[in-house]
């Protein structure tokens, strides 16, 4: 669902809540999500071919951020944040995302800042260099008082088929990773092996409702099976 977004006295752009949402999140005391989520597998086997005839080392994790990045320029409440007042997410002027990178028992994380302008050689690149880095690291994130995406590749860790989690604090939504597993699929009406990945799509229900999230999956779905779209 496409919004109407307004511009605060600060020249940050918002999305007003309706007199609905925004009662249901008073009742519910304003300092807490209303945590929902959705899943949609995806067939990566054309995505996992595509990546390995790259001149530069592109993983799965970089098509989904540039897929995420392309995606969110039509949803971009999805990368919003709730931050001085109850009434209104504020979303960004660019997309800014966020993945963190798990280095032994300490976490630590990788910023793509104006994603949605960046090609898809560029994210693969700088994600290599960046976590690299945040590899060698371990001091504490610090997060930033703007709207950003985060995208969780937990399925990178081990057979993750399913995951859930709640938001807390201010963020409006976080896609998760699973791993990739061969299973039997349907394609043009026969029974082939192929490589599958369940995207789970977390968001704060008092924010948007279900159509939006929806949405976002469909697009980032469907530019993830046709890969050459995301050049």
């Amino acid at each position: 669902m496409q919004r109407t977004y307004e511009i605060d006295e600060k020249g940050r752009r918002y999305y007003q809540l309706d007199d609905l949402m925004l009662a249901l999140r008073q009742v519910a005391h304003c300092d807490r999500s209303y945590s929902c989520s959705l899943t949609t597998p995806v067939d990566i086997t054309s995505a996992t071919e595509f990546a390995k005839t790259r001149e530069r080392k592109t993983t799965i994790t970089a098509l989904i951020v540039r897929a995420s990045a392309m995606t969110l320029k039509h949803y971009p409440i999805l990368a919003g944040r709730w931050l001085d007042r109850i009434d209104r997410v504020y979303v960004p002027d660019t997309i800014r995302m966020f993945l963190p990178v798990q280095v032994g028992e300490f976490s630590n994380g990788v910023w793509i800042d104006k994603a949605e302008e960046k090609s898809l050689n560029a994210i693969a690149e700088e994600l290599n260099e960046c976590v690299k880095a945040a590899r060698k690291e371990t001091k504490e994130q610090l997060f930033p008082q703007e709207p950003f995406f985060a995208v969780s590749n937990v399925g990178t860790l081990g057979a993750v088929e399913s995951a859930s989690a709640t938001l807390t604090g201010d963020v409006v939504s976080e896609l998760v990773m699973c791993s990739a597993m061969e299973k039997p699929w349907v394609v043009d009406g026969r029974i082939e092996r192929r490589r599958i990945m369940n995207l789970v799509m977390v968001w704060d229900h008092f924010a948007v409702l279900a159509s939006t999230p929806a949405e976002f999956l469909t697009e980032v779905k469907d530019l993830l099976e046709h890969p050459e779209r995301l050049e």
